[in-house]
């Protein structure tokens, strides 16, 4: 495993940990003596997950909201496919959508877009391929040195987050 992988595994789970931290937000325990945990309802705006298209850019995000938004909902894994069938786009979805609608249809159909979209080797290939598109900045135009520097820290940023 390469330093990247290994950076972009860390990144993805850091992710997974940032929509936990976000969902423990809803209730707040605090454990005094014997007494029974006490809950603070908070309302948080509705999380609305971008719809899956296939770019491997996209996924440690869809992956990581779907994953704690819907995946650890405790509701029936029918619904869950159901869910996850509709938000993803065409392409990505004919190789999920021919599967039975059961808890098995909907497991099977995780480890189907884990295994086509989930390579984090791509993932990071992809970064790569957009750092080394960058062009070569030879004036001294803030613009277009501001450009280039947001488009390197972003694709910096998602390579080493992922993976932390």
């Amino acid at each position: 495993m390469t330093v990247h992988e290994v950076q972009l595994k860390f990144k993805m789970k850091l992710h997974e940990e940032k929509m936990k931290l976000q969902t423990n937000l809803t209730t707040k325990e605090s454990h005094k003596g014997g007494r029974s945990p006490k809950q603070t309802q908070v309302k948080l705006p509705q999380i609305e997950i971008k719809r899956f298209e296939s770019s491997y850019l996209d996924w440690p995000g869809f992956w990581g909201q779907f994953m704690e938004t819907i995946d650890k909902a405790k509701i029936a894994p029918i619904n869950k496919f159901t869910y996850i069938c509709g938000l993803l786009g065409p392409k990505v979805k004919t190789t999920v959508e021919a599967l039975p609608f059961t808890a098995g249809g909907y497991n099977r159909a995780k480890s189907i877009l884990l295994s086509n979209h989930g390579k984090e080797s791509e993932v990071i290939k992809v970064y790569v391929k957009e750092i080394m598109a960058l062009p070569v900045i030879t004036s001294t135009n803030p613009r277009r040195i501001s450009e280039f520097s947001e488009t390197l820290t972003y694709c910096v940023q998602a390579c080493t987050n992922d993976t932390r």
